[in-house]
């Protein structure tokens, strides 16, 4: 059996864990798949920048860390607001597998740790957007009870124009 661990991050080496793990998965995204979401890697303080207010987790197996994610009670990943109503939800945000452990059910693992954890918290719903280009993420969030709500055209903090979905996970005890 495997040992998992989720740890909301305290401590800047731990904000730099978490910042490599989305410039490696970022890195692995852009040059297996072309997507250009996460690459070329925003600076560290930008990353904390785009942020603000979540609270940043590693999730760990068999103490190995090998995944990072942010969650939010703001929507502030983009310049504009895309949700409507965000009081009783987690906003989900950066999740990112290092590319050595993806397609080993680790995303998933996540997604269920980020459920338990929203439940504990008061939250009945887990929200996210994802870049719609991406070959997989639709049928990965679909096939971990998240429903595509919309799917809208943004201006990123980058100023780049995109398509993004936007799923929505509706949780019961």
């Amino acid at each position: 059996m495997e040992d998992e661990l989720l740890k909301e991050i305290n401590s800047e080496s731990e904000y730099e864990i978490s910042y490599r793990i989305l410039v490696e998965a970022g890195e692995d995204m852009f040059h297996n798949l072309g997507l250009k979401h996460w690459y070329p890697p925003i600076s560290r303080t930008e990353y904390m920048a785009q942020l603000k207010g979540s609270k940043f987790f590693l999730y760990s197996v068999n103490d190995q860390i090998v995944a990072t994610f942010a969650l939010s009670t703001q929507d502030n990943s983009y310049p504009d607001p895309i949700w409507n109503n965000i009081d009783d939800a987690f906003v989900l945000s950066k999740l990112a597998v290092l590319p050595k452990y993806q397609h080993n059910r680790i995303g998933k693992k996540c997604l269920k740790a980020i459920e338990k954890y929203a439940l504990e918290n008061g939250k009945s719903r887990i929200l996210l957007d994802a870049v719609a280009e991406h070959p997989f993420l639709q049928k990965f969030y679909e096939g971990n009870g998240f429903n595509l709500v919309s799917q809208k055209e943004i201006i990123s903090k980058r100023g780049n124009i995109c398509e993004i979905q936007l799923f929505e996970n509706v949780l019961y005890e």
